[in-house]
């Protein structure tokens, strides 16, 4: 259940993501400062995603799953 909701969270995150850069976009001479900003945080979560995934976060996460079910 834990694992279903964070990756519900990480799409809610995105697609919002994705939805108010599409929406700065109409107008990119208004909101140039903004629309940067947003392309930073978008990109911040996706390297934040992949780097658990992929990364040593994930080995760790395992690695705390096999220790609990050996402890029990």
């Amino acid at each position: 259940m834990k694992s279903k909701f964070g990756y519900a969270v990480a799409i809610v995150i995105i697609v919002g993501f994705f939805i108010t850069l599409i929406t700065l976009l109409r107008h990119p001479e208004r909101f140039e400062n903004i629309i940067v900003a947003v392309i930073g945080g978008l990109l911040t979560c996706v390297v934040t995603i992949v780097n658990y995934f992929w990364g040593t976060s994930k080995s760790s996460a395992d690695k705390t799953e096999l220790l609990n079910g050996v402890k029990k």
